[in-house]
């Protein structure tokens, strides 16, 4: 009896670890602005990012919560540090890739459905300060 009461602790180790502390938070500057074309432009705008874990494996794969201010989106994590994918609408997809402890890339691409709209892609290129 004592021992199966220790063995339920650890079979949830491994997800809990995965979550527990695992919170990153980003507070960045938008250095660099390319649009699909390839034009890039220096820009400057602050950008607060919240990387919550909400269910994600020993290796950091999973569901994650990531947030910009009030704004919080259901997103898949490839591991701990990303990329991380969502989408905020329909026709709307994000990517997020931490890429250093100083930087990280954003993908923001729209697909109007109306036929009438363009396509619009935009690639952010973030100087962040990064807190696990």
């Amino acid at each position: 009896m004592k021992m199966r009461l220790l063995l339920i602790p650890l079979i949830f180790c491994p997800f809990m670890a995965g979550a527990e502390g695992a919170r990153l938070e980003l507070s960045c500057d938008v250095a660099t602005r390319c649009d699909q074309m390839g034009i890039c432009s220096e820009v400057s705008g602050d950008l607060a990012v919240t990387i919550e874990p909400t269910q994600t494996g020993a290796d950091g794969a999973g569901a994650y919560d990531v947030s910009f201010g009030a704004e919080t989106y259901s997103a898949q994590g490839n591991g701990r540090l990303g990329p991380f994918f969502w989408s905020p609408a329909a026709g709307q997809s994000r990517a997020l890739t931490i890429t250093s402890e100083s930087s990280a890339l954003m993908i923001l691409q729209d697909m109007p459905s109306d036929g009438a709209t363009a396509p619009v892609t935009r690639v952010d290129f973030l100087k962040c300060e990064v807190t696990y």
